[in-house]
């Protein structure tokens, strides 16, 4: 693949800000929440072309925007949204589960009959769409993730029974955490409201 630095930079700025995403923010959706991530600074550079991703963080943003790596990387004539990489990133099981620290939790996110239905989401939904689903569900997946990984010591020598009714109790007050930061609480209604329209909120400018 060729690499075209003065698109790529480009790219990655025009779609972190279509998210409204901040440089700070970028940086902690790209990171796994128990492991040293990327800076904020980090993003700044590879926008301003002073430094180049690894291949893994190449991987980390398109997987994160939902964007193909071709496009990503500032190849001409490439398509932003494909339906091969987002059917790639796409939940393959309902309800979604989520393991951390080996104890499977299910993503407390209400999901649509007609998005759980391959040929129908793909009927049903845009890309483009489809692709700020797969943002906003990586959003709320890392969010949740790190907020079991903070309790995981409640859900230790439970049964995969007492799991699911302590993980139920606790994403009430999940929900009444993300709700109270603007941008989660604004991902979370936006989710909703993509499920109700089906059609994109977040689109390219």
């Amino acid at each position: 693949m060729s690499f075209i630095l003065e698109n790529f930079c480009k790219n990655i700025k025009s779609v972190r800000q279509q998210y409204k995403l901040t440089h700070k923010d970028a940086s902690k959706y790209c990171s796994s929440h128990d492991k040293k991530g990327l800076s904020q600074s980090t993003i700044s550079l590879w926008e301003n072309g002073k430094r180049i991703p690894t291949a893994d963080n190449f991987i980390k943003l398109a997987d994160l925007y939902a964007v193909d790596t071709n496009w990503l990387i500032g190849r001409r004539d490439t398509e932003k949204y494909t339906d091969e990489v987002i059917k790639s990133l796409e939940p393959d099981v309902f309800p979604i589960q989520i393991t951390t620290e080996n104890i499977t939790t299910e993503l407390p996110v209400e999901i649509p009959e007609d998005y759980t239905d391959y040929e129908i989401r793909r009927k049903t939904y845009g890309l483009e769409a489809r692709a700020n689903i797969v943002f906003l569900l990586n959003i709320l997946k890392w969010e949740w993730e790190n907020y079991i990984y903070e309790r995981i010591y409640e859900l230790q020598d439970l049964t995969a029974e007492e799991i699911k009714v302590k993980t139920d109790e606790l994403s009430k007050y999940f929900n009444l955490k993300i709700n109270k930061t603007k941008l989660t609480k604004n991902y979370n209604a936006t989710l909703k409201e993509i499920f109700q329209t089906k059609t994109a909120k977040f689109t390219q400018k």
